[in-house]
């Protein structure tokens, strides 16, 4: 539902939330791809990024991304969504963007009986000036978040080399297996240096 949730090519689509800078593309730092959404907040809370995407009315929707901070870390990131234009409704509060790793967050949502010019966003409560890097946006319909992907690959065959997966930048979701359904059964998670096993209470550090 998000026509350019990847910023590979151009920041397209994306405007500036409240008085925010506008939106620009970077290829220094991205999650997946070849770029990612970059936003300077300014000194004002509620600042920060959007997308226009029609809602429809009375529809549970899940939203999902990839943040950064760049700086300093902050922990003052809110997700969301307007039904109606110039009412922000947040789905995720007080979340923590580091610096170290591209963190993943996701919220489910249910809009209201009226939608007027809606979109979803990313911005700050607090009202210091920063820059937030944003990544593998995406909303679907229903209460489960899948993972990003521009399409699909298959590879049928064994695989008797060694092999090693590194990716461009740390981040939360760093290698996934996931079983038919999109539940994910093991994460590797290199920001934080944690394995998540399905079924485990807890997460296995790696150092």
């Amino acid at each position: 539902l998000i026509s350019n949730g990847s910023i590979d090519v151009n920041i397209t689509g994306w405007a500036a939330k409240g008085s925010a800078s506008a939106p620009t593309q970077t290829t220094s730092d991205h999650f997946e791809g070849a770029g990612a959404g970059s936003v300077v907040t300014n000194t004002t809370a509620g600042n920060g990024a959007k997308f226009a995407v029609t809602l429809s009315p009375s529809t549970q929707y899940t939203l999902s991304l990839y943040v950064k901070a760049s700086g300093s870390n902050f922990s003052t990131l809110s997700i969301g969504r307007d039904d109606v234009s110039g009412t922000d409704v947040d789905c995720l509060t007080s979340q923590t963007a580091v610096t170290t790793g591209w963190t993943n967050f996701s919220c489910t949502f249910t809009t209201g009986s009226t939608i007027t010019n809606s979109f979803i966003y990313l911005d700050q409560s607090d009202t210091t000036s920063r820059t937030i890097l944003f990544d593998a946006v995406q909303l679907q319909t229903g209460a489960t978040a899948t993972p990003f992907q521009l399409g699909l690959q298959q590879i049928n065959g064994v695989i008797n080399s060694p092999l090693a997966i590194q990716n461009f930048s740390n981040s939360t979701g760093e290698f996934q297996v996931q079983n038919a359904a999109g539940t994910s059964l093991l994460k590797v998670d290199s920001t934080n240096t944690m394995v998540t096993v399905a079924n485990l209470t807890d997460s296995v550090p790696l150092s």
